[in-house]
């Protein structure tokens, strides 16, 4: 067994506090509310539909940020006051919500492109690296409760329902994965085909039912109960894009540039829509609207009934990052290294925040914040109390430990000489 997790609560806890006090940039008041977002696409059928969850509207800012040592593509869970989120450097962080110190974390072999799903005080997450393995980490201290090994890396991010977690590997095997003990349960082979660029799609479970895209072109569903296939559908190019599963119909992107409705029961195809790039993205699906992005730079909002246009939006470049609907606002960050707010409504742009690098990260949504990763290496927390002015760099408290006050209150009057533009925040209502 690894014995990687570095737990540095009491070491930090109090340092950091005086860092906040000192510098003024890390530590803000207490986030309020108690509301969750325990894994990629908020919930088990990936709907992206933040429900009863609250997000910041104007004026965002930074509330903290934290800087690893690669670029972050995984997207963050927050639950319990824990923002958990996986970088390129190979570890699996652990956060408090309020002000970012450091809890944890949690070293693999390889990069986590994985996006963390947290049930029952387990984190489940998977590894890129020659371990090749789902891990099964205790939420509080990090240490490791279990490790699965798959035929091939763990790109996609686990599903957890049931007391299995379920989740695809770079060959489009899936496994169904006892989540008390890490044995197998059941796995359905797939194509045994690693062809980038394409990322590998994670999967919905809705009604007893696993549904996932692989690169051979094909939506499989699968029973959760053993694996056996109930159905399957093609498209014209291979997938990419986690599915959705909202209200008997499944939602998926295709590199064949459409988005498609199947049926949820039969496979029956609803409907598709053609965008101007490949999709894959996860879709996600609001009161009757399908909120999808594509390589295009475009996100359209499409009626989930037809695929009728409602309304359309670019943002100049690449839309990797998976929307997130809360609020009556569209949170999805854009290649163009920035997160953009948009309204659900009519597609107006209310604000967007740039950082350092591609928001390939798609952001969760939680008490009035927003938290997502940037190829910049950072995670931010974005809020509309935060200070308006981003282009100060933030301290990363990585490594800090405890340092003298007089030191930390140097460095806080350095950082604010340099305005460095390493973030900045644009709230006008772009066209």
């Amino acid at each position: 067994m690894r014995e990687f997790a570095t737990t540095r609560r009491e070491m930090i806890h109090s340092g950091c506090s005086l860092t906040g006090a000192l510098l003024g940039t890390e530590t803000v008041s207490s986030a309020p509310g108690g509301d969750e977002w325990q894994e990629f696409g908020f919930d088990t059928a990936n709907s992206g539909n933040g429900r009863e969850n609250r997000g910041p509207s104007t004026d965002i800012g930074t509330s903290w940020s934290f800087q690893t040592d690669d670029q972050i593509t995984s997207s963050p869970a927050v639950v319990d006051g824990t923002v958990f989120v996986g970088s390129h450097d190979g570890a699996l962080y652990a956060f408090d919500e309020t002000d970012g110190t450091l809890v944890w974390q949690f070293e693999m072999t390889e990069r986590v492109l994985s996006s963390p799903a947290v049930v029952d005080g387990t984190v489940f997450v998977g590894s890129n690296g020659p371990d090749r393995a789902v891990y099964a980490l205790d939420t509080e201290t990090g240490d490791e409760v279990w490790n699965y090994e798959a035929s091939n890396w763990i790109t996609a991010s686990p599903t957890v329902v049931d007391g299995h977690v379920y989740v695809v590997d770079d060959n489009q095997w899936v496994y169904a994965i006892d989540a008390a003990d890490g044995s197998e349960r059941w796995t359905f082979a797939g194509t045994d085909s690693v062809q980038p660029p394409l990322k590998t799609a994670g999967v919905a479970v809705a009604n007893e039912t696993v549904y996932f895209g692989s690169r051979d072109s094909t939506v499989y569903a699968l029973d959760a109960n053993d694996g056996t296939e109930r159905w399957s559908s093609s498209t014209d190019g291979q997938i990419g894009s986690p599915p959705a599963v909202v209200d008997g119909s499944v939602y998926v992107g295709s590199d064949d540039n459409h988005v498609y409705a199947f049926d949820a029961e039969d496979g029956r195809e609803r409907w598709r829509y053609e965008t101007g790039y490949w999709v894959e993205a996860s879709p996600a699906v609001v009161d009757g609207t399908v909120y999808v992005g594509s390589f295009d730079g475009t996100l359209y909002a499409l009626s989930a009934a037809d695929g009728t246009v409602e309304w359309t939006r670019n943002v100049g470049d690449e839309l990797e990052s998976s929307p997130a609907v809360v609020d009556g606002t569209v949170f999805v960050g854009s290649d163009d290294t920035k997160l953009h707010a948009i309204d659900a409504e009519n597609g107006t742009h209310r604000w967007a925040f740039r950082t350092g690098g591609r928001v390939e990260s798609s952001p969760a949504v939680v008490n009035e914040r927003v938290y997502v990763g940037s190829n910049d290496g950072n995670v931010y927390a974005l809020s509309g109390d935060a200070r308006s002015d981003s282009s100060i760099p933030e301290l990363s408290i990585r490594n800090l430990g405890i340092a003298s006050a007089a030191g930390l209150l140097g460095v806080g009057y350095l950082l604010r000489s340099l305005k460095t533009d390493t973030a900045e925040t644009d709230t006008s209502n772009s066209e």
